[in-house]
């Protein structure tokens, strides 16, 4: 499978070390300066630790980082990326990074069994939380904090927490006035059996993502069991790819606050006692949120290539495909949606204006019924019609039966909508998650412990074995780009001026084999040598 690699030039390459070390535990509070963590060690999140503004987390590749399990919080693990600072999680196909819990015996697939609602198997310790500079479009009347920045723009406390200060920084508070903040990446990192409760309807999510800006990379990241959802956003403007939620108790991917981002590849999978597969808010609701019609940034979010699988047959009142509420922007395409209770694609709520079409919806057992709709003005039946997509193996065991690509003959291959040709998202004629390849083979704990079928190299996600280090080096108007090339791999030069349009510098380059690969471009920087961002895509 030929998927960019995305590579941003700042990302580290770090050698793989042999070996694991004794566990290093890691104290609740703030990390600053620029920590790394290696693989050749286990690192315990003892407490709540926070990635204090202009602190960077290194991790490498193949790294373990477990956390803590207590009952109440701060005592249990939880690890915090604050507004300005980062984190370079990125690991590889063979060696991703994961994050799980103290008691975790990941060589064991049958360690920690994946009991129903309120088990053993979900909620042992916090999670990831990402709280960047993004903008959000008001407060929700429900949480426990908000207020101005000092530009004028808004902030919010993230999930009831206090406003709590570690090191000078208001380490809980998210959004601000940069859409294109970087909170730094995420790549083959696996989150699993998180999702602690704070207080009532407030738990941490496996990732969560308040505010963060699309400079922020987020490719290839897996939630599983997780008491909460899967993925929230809260306003900001990331985009991601290749997400797998699995198995967690509440939303698949949960959006609110004028989310802005661009997304492709996501497949989520259920078991009993989950909620929607999509919970899509334009702003807060529930409770004492009032809808204010008109409020920046709307939330037009676009969603292509998703493949939801719900609780299947059986399934409980409120396993809805999804849900699109308050001042609703966003648009969904491309994607498959089966065995859920019910098919409801707008809820009745003033001022939906999201576009849902292009999509293929099967196994619905509520679809027809009171409550749930076949379209709507924006969103028209015909355009999403109901049909088998053919999915060559639906199971929620572990038993090597899960296979979500479609089979021979499904008709995923026709009545798609083409992506926006732009710099994110990939041109496809399906629709959901895959095509030929299994990209969440290997890395995941859906591949560890045993649910998904066992599949051979050439349908996996064929990458490029390694990241480059890119080393650039400017003479007036001339950039000169160096790495090591991976045999057979393509590697296209992109600039930018602002982190969002990128464009091609020249031909692709082939490396026909191992070696050093040097690029001169002229004429691609100003004068002054700044005005121009570079990344390498591996193809």
């Amino acid at each position: 499978m030929k998927r960019p690699l995305g590579i941003l030039l700042t990302a580290l390459l770090f050698s793989a070390l042999p070996g694991r070390a004794a566990t290093i535990t890691v104290p609740a509070g703030g990390l600053t300066g620029t920590v790394n963590w290696t693989a050749n060690n286990e690192y315990l999140l003892d407490g709540w630790v926070y990635v204090l503004d202009g602190a960077v987390l290194n991790i490498e590749a193949g790294t373990v980082i477990r956390g803590k399990e207590a009952a109440a919080q701060p005592n249990y693990g939880a690890l915090f990326i604050c507004r300005g600072g980062k984190i370079n999680a990125v690991g590889s196909p063979a060696n991703p990074i994961i994050f799980t819990a103290e008691s975790d015996d990941i060589a064991d697939p049958f360690d920690i069994p994946l009991a129903d609602e309120g088990g053993s198997g979900r909620g042992l310790w916090g999670g990831v939380i990402m709280l960047g500079k993004g903008r959000i479009n008001r407060a929700d009347a429900e949480a426990s904090g908000a207020g101005t920045n000092p530009d004028g723009s808004a902030f919010q406390l993230y999930e009831g927490l206090g406003d709590s200060v570690v090191g000078g920084n208001n380490v809980h508070r998210f959004g601000g006035n940069d859409d294109t903040d970087n909170s730094g990446a995420l790549r083959f990192v696996s989150i699993r059996y998180s999702g602690k409760v704070m207080e009532s309807n407030k738990e941490i999510n496996g990732l969560s993502m308040a505010g963060v800006g699309r400079s922020t990379t987020i490719e290839f990241v897996e939630v599983y069991a997780n008491a909460d959802d899967g993925f929230e956003w809260w306003g900001g403007a990331v985009n991601s790819r290749y997400l797998v939620s699995a198995f967690n108790s509440d939303e698949c991917f949960d959006m609110d606050q004028g989310h802005l981002g661009k997304h492709q590849f996501w497949f989520g999978l259920q078991a009993l006692s989950a909620d929607e597969g999509l919970e899509l808010n334009g702003q807060p609701s529930g409770g004492a949120n009032v809808n204010t019609a008109g409020l920046q940034p709307f939330g037009r979010h676009e969603i292509y290539n998703v493949t939801l699988i719900g609780e299947g047959p059986g399934a409980t009142s409120g396993s809805d495909v999804m849900n699109t509420r308050s001042e609703y922007y966003g648009s969904i395409h491309n994607s498959v949606f089966t065995q859920f209770q019910g098919r409801r694609v707008t809820e009745s709520v003033a001022n939906n204006y999201g576009y849902v079409a292009h999509n293929l919806f099967f196994d619905i057992y509520g679809a027809g019924a009171s409550g749930d709709t076949y379209g709507d003005t924006n969103s028209p039946a015909a355009l999403n019609p109901v049909a088998d997509p053919l999915l060559r193996g639906i199971s929620r065991a572990q038993d090597g039966q899960l296979d979500p690509r479609p089979g021979t003959g499904s008709p995923v291959f026709s009545g798609w909508r083409t992506p926006p040709v732009n710099s994110w998202f990939e041109p496809t004629a399906f629709k959901g998650a895959f095509d030929r390849e299994l990209w969440c083979a290997d890395w995941t704990a859906l591949s560890d412990n045993q649910h998904l079928v066992n599949v051979s190299a050439t349908t996996k996600c064929a990458l490029p074995a390694a990241q480059p280090q890119v080393v650039i080096n400017s003479s007036g108007t001339q950039a000169t780009l160096t790495w090591q090339a991976v045999s057979g791999a393509q590697y296209q030069v992109q600039t930018s001026s602002d982190l969002v349009t990128w464009v091609n510098e020249g031909a692709a380059q082939l490396a026909g084999g191992e070696g050093t690969t040097t690029l001169t471009h002229a004429s691609v920087l100003g004068g002054s040598g700044t005005d121009k961002h570079f990344r390498v895509i591996g193809r």
